[in-house]
């Protein structure tokens, strides 16, 4: 009896290590999100590895202010702490929010900082009042961008 109850202990454990393996709530066009809040509908913009592994993201990434889920159309709110740290290549960043998101601690690298953001027409002022988003080398204001995504990769994302 006793060797039963070690084993159930055990199978709890792995299956509590396996649910919690992974870092984010849903993936749209190879970015990843945790919902916030689902009854106010908001998410946050996470990285797919656990702290500390190189992050998957790379070369142009664009971040939604708005993206659908299992039908559900979620506001991007805010970038998560180290979201973005060790983006091989990220020069170019597309941020389609009017509103700066939120910014967790060290979510871009020195090497994204050191490259572009675009951001929609009228908000550059925004922009460049909050950190680290007025950390930009570039910022430039746009009318036009890319689907969401990594690498051109077209999100079920709305805008």
């Amino acid at each position: 009896m006793n060797s039963s109850i070690q084993k159930l202990m055990f199978l709890i454990v792995g299956l509590l290590v396996t649910f919690n393996a992974v870092a984010y709530d849903f993936e749209v066009g190879g970015i990843y999100y945790n919902i916030i809040s689902e009854s106010d509908r908001k998410v946050s913009v996470t990285y797919e590895n656990e702290p500390g592994i190189p992050s998957s993201y790379s070369g142009v990434v664009i971040i939604l202010s708005k993206v659908l889920y299992n039908s559900i159309e979620y506001n991007v709110t805010s970038i998560g702490e180290l979201a973005f740290q060790g983006c091989s290549g990220s020069k170019s960043v597309y941020c389609k929010a009017a509103t700066p998101p939120t910014a967790g601690y060290s979510m871009f690298d020195s090497k994204t900082l050191s490259g572009t953001l675009y951001i929609p027409n009228g908000s550059i002022g925004a922009y460049k009042a909050v950190e680290p988003w007025g950390k930009f080398a570039n910022i430039i204001e746009t009318g036009v961008f890319p689907d969401g995504g990594v690498d051109g990769i077209e999100s079920v994302g709305i805008n």
